[in-house]
Order: C-alpha cells, then structure tokens, then sequence
C-alpha cells in the first residue's frame, strides 16, 4: 500500500501507513527535521536536519546509508537513478555518490544567503536545475559530467523551479508570475503574468508552479488560486480556489500527475487535476495558525515515490504534520 513520510521539529522522520494511519518506522536525528525526499527507487528516504546534517536511510530497515555534514538542508535533491545525493554547502554546488559516499562533483558559484529553493533534478538525465545568486538566476548542470550548461535570468527573484517529465521545459516561477524556458539551452519560451484572482496582497501572488508529471500541464499556485495550464498554449484548463478562511501555501503532484495536494494552515486539500474537484479534505490538526513571518507546512510523500517540502515556509514551524493521501 501507499506510504507517507512526515518531518517533525522533534528531530523525527516517520513513515506511515496510509490506509491504516500506523506507524512504520521512526527515523531518529539529533535535530529537527526540516527537509525529506524520497528516492525515485529503492524505497529510501533523505532528510535534512536544521544542523545541516543529510542521511540517507533505508526506509525498510531504518539503516543510515549515507550522512553528510555542513549542507544545507533546504537545497537537497536526488538523481534520478537514485544514486547520486545533490546538496550545497559552503558556496558550491556538490554531488555525492550514496553506495561510496564519495564527493563526486563540487561546482563553484552559488551565493545563495537567504533562498529556500532546492534543486531539482531531470526526471530523465544526470541535469540539474539550481537558483544561484540568490534567486537572481537557475543555472542548469550536468551532475555526471560536472560541468555548467546554460542559465535562466528571469525578471524578477526566482521563488520555485520544476523540470518537466519530458525534460524538455523549465518552469521558474517569481512573485508575480510564471515563465517556462527550454532546458537544452536555456531559451525562454513562455511567461504567464498578473492572473486573475491569484493575489492576495502578500508582497506579490505567485507561490510555486508544478509542472504535472505524464502531462503537458503546469500548476501555477497562488494564495487564493491554483491555476492549471497547458505548458505549451498557456490556456488555462481548470481553476481552483482554497478555502475561505484559508490560503496555499505549497503543493505537490501525485506521480501520474492526475492528482494535485494543496497544503494551508488548517487543512490538506486532494485535487482531481482534469476537474478540479475536491476528492479529500484532511485537517492539517497539528499545524495552528502561524503569525506573519512565521509560515505552516507540510511535508508529503506519496507511495514513497513522490515528496514536497515547501522551500522557503517552513521557517519556524514546530508542529510535525501526519498528512495521509
């Protein structure tokens, strides 16, 4: 059946059960847990603890196969074979193999103080997509061959990046809206600016954008507003809004991509993509109102196949959150 994993402030990373809500294993750190990624293969799990500690760890077992040390715990990510962890740490962008533990590729240039962004990895290549200089550009790299591709300077701070299935398009979005660019060579495409009713007065009123995986649909999520759009003509395909009492702050998309998960401070919201019809509503109960400056956050994991972290709303937050899908 499917399982989830949940990060907790309690220094724990915990898979569940998703059918029954029992606990399958604790995963133990020395401080709190504030990233996780799930491994495309091998039913294993990386977390990222606040001490800047990531482990990877048989999910099966609770066996440590890999712990590396002064990273930053918001920026990890994995290949997409499963074998390679991605993580920045001391200015440079680093590539470390999980069987040897060996670093394989440390790349200069990264400058990143404050962005919350975490790399993302070509679903169909050894690519990577990182926002350098803080948030002023996305540099794509080879993580295999250790060398720079091309770059991605778009008009305003990145916020979010996707790669979509194919590999073949890059979605990076800013506050106040969503451009896409080729990822063979850095080419802009596309941009979706100013849509209607996605602000909500926050300093601008894009969130994220997700491209769908098996689709050529992208999810631009705003406070208000989840608009889902065909990545190609721009159209818009279907709309959803959050709550009135509540907002997005994060999303993730199932692995066949007919499934969207939005996350706000009450509750976690399960979306058909082709309808946008609610099917699951599932109160986020240990996640209380947060103040300003201080954002709730989910940390979600699909069949141990699919994981989100919100990179840059989790500062803060205390509560561990048990979400089932």
């Amino acid at each position: 059946g499917e399982r989830l994993v949940t990060a907790g402030a309690d220094g724990t990373a915990v898979i569940w059960d998703a059918a029954t809500g029992a606990v399958l294993r604790v995963l133990p750190h020395a401080s709190a847990v504030v990233s996780i990624r799930v491994l495309p293969v091998g039913g294993r799990v990386l977390t990222g603890t606040s001490e800047g500690r990531a482990t990877v760890w048989v999910a099966a077992s609770g066996e440590a196969l890999l712990e590396i040390d002064d990273c930053d715990p918001r920026t990890l990510e994995v290949s997409s074979e499963a074998e390679v962890v991605l993580a920045s740490m001391m200015g440079r962008r680093t590539a470390w193999d999980i069987a040897s533990g060996d670093l394989v590729c440390a790349l200069p240039g990264l400058r990143n103080i404050d962005v919350e962004v975490a790399p993302r990895a070509f679903p169909c290549s050894s690519k990577v997509v990182t926002v350098i200089r803080n948030g002023a550009a996305a540099v794509v790299w080879d993580a295999e061959a250790c060398e720079d591709i091309c770059e991605i300077v778009p008009p305003e701070p990145v916020i979010g990046i996707s790669v979509s299935s194919s590999c073949d398009s890059i979605a990076v979005a800013g506050v106040s809206g969503v451009g896409t660019w080729r990822a063979d060579d850095c080419v802009h495409v596309r941009s979706l600016y100013a849509l209607d009713g996605i602000s909500m007065g926050w300093g601008g009123g894009v969130v994220a954008a997700e491209f769908l995986p098996n689709r050529d649909w992208l999810v631009v999520l705003g406070y208000r507003t989840a608009s889902i759009r065909n990545a190609t003509s721009g159209e818009e395909i279907q709309r959803v809004s959050s709550p009135p009492d509540s907002f997005f702050a994060s999303l993730v998309a199932s692995p066949g991509g007919d499934v969207v998960v939005t996350c706000g401070p009450g509750e976690v919201i399960v979306w058909e993509a082709s309808t946008g019809l609610p099917l699951h509503v599932l109160p986020n109960v240990d996640a209380p109102r947060q103040t300003v400056g201080t954002w709730p956050f989910c940390t979600v994991a699909i069949g141990l196949g699919n994981t989100f972290d919100p990179h840059g709303f989790g500062r803060g937050v205390s509560a561990r959150h048990a979400l089932g899908v």
